[in-house]
């Protein structure tokens, strides 16, 4: 290292003196700029007690050298600048600010801030401040190979506030540095709250104010660990809550998401590990449902001992907002003013879809429903209040639940194709449900393709129900609610097995269960379905292959069969015979019946 000249050595050994020896070195200045030097970190650059103006400060970590924290930082005795923690530092000792020499088109890291990632460690830091204040700083952060400890707070009730650890925000990008290499941990010991034991719902990440939108938001290759069993299990904890459209998750793992349930008050909030919607009415929203592709989920946190009534697991959830309820907290001023109360608030006024929206190679695999661990019944994905989605190439595997499972929402031009549903409890289940003849949620499902699916039942011992490979299912409620929906070439085998209590259970290949018919345009045809088994019931047709297919109810299918508002065709065996649906009446008693075109018989496999 070349040398300073001596009167300029002289003042600054006289300055520099009192420093533990080694934690910093002087050294030349170039032409224009102030001298070079060195600090070992960050701590010891802000106790300097002078530093000449444009002076630039090599520091070798923020906490250690080595620790990717360090860098380069210019002195600048006038600047005022915001201290942020990382980028701008506020000398203790000296007017003016440390300025981090960035290049804000590259890489940018929350070991800025003073992130540890230790997360690994038997005492880890917490590092979600720092995530956040490189968030805030640049928009964007890029994880090491490295776990990162995060918590969040219990927070006193506030309409800005959600209760999470790590901030999402308008054009947000989170990236690790490979989806098995980069964690994001919730500690032991966090016990996440929300604002009152009935409000037990906690977030990793979400959107940083309430009624912001987090616009755009992409996060990619990590994994995010929401390690339920390391809390006390009062919370249900999710990996991602992100409201906001565009969103982009890729190449990421979901582990140890769980539905809690707080003893005091027995609630239990449903757990939805990975949920995107939209702030209703934020006109700067794009309204843009999410794009989630290559998700890894498994591995869930274990709620058996909590006891009492504990609620599901929903693994990947997108779709819009509405406010078919009025709800004071939907907007920052309170109740909508635009809001349509007729009807019982279902009124395309009171509903602000998402649009498109993709959903592909993804995977939720290896869960059981056992209520000895996991008492939570499982949905892999599901839906709602969006138009125009898809959600294909992806599979479910070795998972007692549905595939895709859709309950009273609206939702409109949806694509269900070319996925895998392998050993399941149910390939696809797409129910409306109401409360006393009111809907819930006020739901309509309209537009629906599913195609080219294969969807193989499984043998879950404790669901209160048997398997099924496709059904509709609807409440007893006014209007057309299931309207052009096509179910076609999919391929859809079971087989009958012994439950937990010893009762056999029989799937079913298809099954419409829809009170007062409430339904339009419902084409079946071409689909293989393998379920050759078939029980005692009343109902059932003694043949194989008699529930490939039901109907319900009965007192309806002459006239929707003469309206062509329910349509089976072609839809055959593995031996090629044509199969048609069995039908059941009000209570199941009536006897076995099959629906059939005028003049013909069943054509059903001996």
């Amino acid at each position: 290292m070349q040398s300073l000249s001596v009167s300029v050595m002289r003042a600054f050994r006289a300055v520099f003196g009192g420093l533990v020896a080694g934690s910093l070195t002087v050294g030349a200045a170039t032409a224009g700029e102030g001298p070079q030097l060195r600090c070992e970190n960050v701590k010891d650059m802000l106790r300097l007690r002078a530093i000449p103006d444009k002076a630039m400060i090599m520091v070798s970590g923020y906490h250690r050298p080595g620790d990717d924290g360090g860098g380069t930082f210019r002195y600048s005795d006038s600047a005022k600048g915001k201290p942020d923690g990382g980028t701008v530092l506020d000398p203790a000792h000296l007017p003016g600010r440390l300025i981090r020499e960035v290049d804000p088109r590259g890489e940018v890291h929350a070991e800025w801030f003073g992130a540890w990632g230790d997360g690994k460690t038997d005492a880890p830091h917490d590092d979600h401040a720092a995530i956040n204040a490189c968030l805030e700083r640049f928009g964007k952060v890029n994880l090491l190979a490295r776990t990162y400890g995060v918590r969040g707070k219990p927070e006193h009730y506030d309409p800005d506030i959600t209760y999470h650890a790590i901030d999402l925000g308008p054009n947000y990008r989170i990236k690790g540095s490979g989806r098995a290499a980069t964690v994001i941990r919730l500690l032991e010991g966090s016990n996440p709250k929300g604002s009152a034991p009935g409000n037990n719902y906690f977030n990793l990440l979400a959107n940083r104010r309430f009624h912001e939108s987090a616009e755009n938001v992409v996060v990619q290759d990590l994994t995010i660990d929401c390690n339920f069993d390391g809390q006390n299990k009062h919370t249900t904890i999710n990996a991602i809550g992100l409201r906001g459209g565009g969103a982009l998750v890729e190449r990421v793992n979901f582990r140890g998401y769980g539905t809690g349930r707080h003893p005091e008050t027995g609630s239990s909030r449903e757990c939805f590990a990975l949920h995107q919607g939209l702030v209703f009415k934020d006109r700067t929203s794009s309204r843009k449902a999410a794009t989630y592709r290559d998700l890894d989920f498994t591995a869930p946190g274990h709620n058996g001992d909590v006891g009492g009534h504990v609620g599901e697991i929903t693994h990947i959830t997108l779709g819009g907002a509405h406010n078919f309820g009025n709800y004071s907290w939907i907007i920052p001023a309170g109740y909508d003013p635009e809001h349509d109360p007729s009807n019982e608030g279902e009124n395309e006024n009171n509903w602000w879809p998402s649009s498109g929206g993709l959903v592909e190679n993804c995977v939720v695999h290896d869960e059981a429903y056992t209520p000895a661990t996991q008492q939570s019944p499982l949905h892999a994905i599901t839906y709602g209040d969006c138009v125009g989605l898809v959600i294909r190439n992806n599979r479910v595997e070795n998972f007692e639940g549905a595939g895709v499972f859709v309950m009273s929402w609206w939702n409109r031009d949806t694509i269900i194709v070319d996925n895998k549903f392998i050993n399941v409890h149910s390939g696809l289940a797409i129910h409306i449900k109401g409360k006393k003849g009111i809907p819930v949620q006020c739901p309509r499902h309209e537009d629906l393709l599913v195609e080219r699916n294969r969807i193989v039942l499984g043998a879950a011992k404790h669901h209160r129900w048997g398997p099924i490979g496709v059904q509709l299912y609807g409440q007893d409620l006014s209007g057309i609610r299931f309207t052009n929906i096509t179910v076609r070439n999919n391929q859809i085998s079971g087989r009958s097995y012994p439950d937990a209590k010893g009762k056999t259970r029989y799937p079913l290949g298809i099954s419409l269960q829809i009170l007062r018919a409430n339904c339009k345009n419902l084409l079946f045809e071409n689909n293989l379905i393998d379920v050759p088994d078939y029980g005692t019931g009343v109902t059932t047709p003694q043949e194989p292959h008699s529930l490939a297919i039901r109907y319900f109810p009965l007192a309806r299918w002459n006239d929707d069969a003469e309206k062509n508002n329910v349509v089976f065709r072609e839809n055959r065996s593995p031996e090629g015979n044509v199969l048609n649906p069995s039908l059941a009446d009000w209570y199941f008693k009536n006897k076995p019946t099959w629906g059939l075109p005028t003049g013909t018989t069943p054509a059903i496999a001996p």
